[in-house]
Parts: structure tokens; sequence; C-alpha cells
């Protein structure tokens, strides 16, 4: 299915125009199943600034997606 195809490779090109830490803490989350609190051990950041990039980090691929 192409359309299936095209969503990932824009979903892909959206999550390598965010910053770094941005994608880090996707990459954890959701590629390696980690809490945040876990995220938030291993970046050295508390669990709620964890929760805020993730947050941010979903609403710019939403918006990627809605646009």
């Amino acid at each position: 299915s192409i359309e299936v195809e095209e969503a990932k490779q824009q979903l892909a090109d959206c999550i390598e125009q965010l910053p770094e830490q941005q994608r880090t803490v996707l990459s954890l989350y959701y590629g390696e199943d980690l809490r945040l609190k876990e995220i938030g051990r291993v970046l050295n950041l508390s669990e709620s600034r964890i929760s805020r990039v993730l947050a941010k980090a979903e609403a710019a691929i939403r918006e990627a997606f809605d646009a």
C-alpha cells in the first residue's frame, strides 16, 4: 500500500526535523519502551521535563500531519 509507505516516510521526515532532544525522547519512549522516569534518569532530566519534551514532539508531529 503506497499510502502507508508515504505516511511512514512523512513521519520519518518529520521526526528528522525535530530537535535532537525530542528525537531522543521519542526513540526511548516508543522505540525502547522506557517510562518517563527511566528516560529522565538516562538524560539526567526530571520526569516532568521529559513529559513536556515528549508532548512537544508529539504535537509537532500531529501538526505536520494536519498540514
